[in-house]
C-alpha cells in the first residue's frame, strides 16, 4: 500500500501531497477530540495536576529542557 502511495504522489505531482495536508488536519483534530471523549471519564484532573513530573532520580533537567526547546524551535520555524 505504500509503494502505490508513493506512485500516486509521483504520477499526480506536489499537488497530491497539498490535498492531503489539508485532510490531515481536521483529521487530526477530529482524532483528538474522540480521544479526549473516550478518556475524559476515566480522569481525575486533580489526581492529574497533583502527580510529580516523572522525571529520573538524579537525571538533570538539561536535557529534558533543551529537547524541548530545540522541539519548540523547530515547530515554530516550520510555520514561519
Amino acid at each position: 500500500m505504500f509503494g502505490a502511495m508513493n506512485l500516486y504522489v509521483v504520477i499526480r505531482g506536489a499537488e497530491s501531497i497539498k490535498w492531503l495536508e489539508t485532510l490531515a488536519a481536521p483529521l487530526l483534530l477530529a482524532v483528538g477530540v474522540g480521544l479526549m471523549v473516550w478518556a475524559w471519564p476515566n480522569m481525575s484532573m486533580t489526581e492529574l495536576l497533583a502527580q510529580p513530573p516523572s522525571r529520573p532520580e538524579g537525571a538533570s533537567v538539561y536535557g529534558y529542557f533543551f529537547a524541548g526547546l530545540t522541539a519548540m524551535v523547530g515547530f515554530g520555524r516550520h510555520y514561519r
